[in-house]
């Protein structure tokens, strides 16, 4: 079935569904545990670091990486923004 979105029952229930995701990302950032976990995959997707690699292709890979962990932080920013500044507070680190 291809997506309509002048039917307004394919928009609500598109609509719906991104609501439900958002709320199940928030109930999962309202626990510390979910959100060292939300954090750990935020850092191994190099989100916080170069995605210089040794060539192109490395580059390249690493990029894409980096973006999966851009569109979760972009998720999360649309879920609950306070709850993204109390996780990377709770993550830090001194160097």
């Amino acid at each position: 079935m291809t997506y309509d979105a002048s039917d307004t029952t394919q928009a609500e229930k598109a609509e719906d569904k991104t609501q439900t995701l958002i709320n199940d990302l928030t109930a999962v950032l309202q626990t510390e545990s979910g959100r060292r976990w939300m954090w750990s995959l935020l850092e191994r997707c190099r989100l916080f670091q170069s995605s210089f690699g040794a060539n192109a292709a490395m580059t390249s890979f690493n990029e894409g990486i980096r973006n999966i962990g851009l569109q979760v932080m972009a998720e999360i920013m649309d879920a609950d923004p306070e709850l993204f500044t109390t996780m990377m507070l709770e993550n830090q680190t001194d160097v």
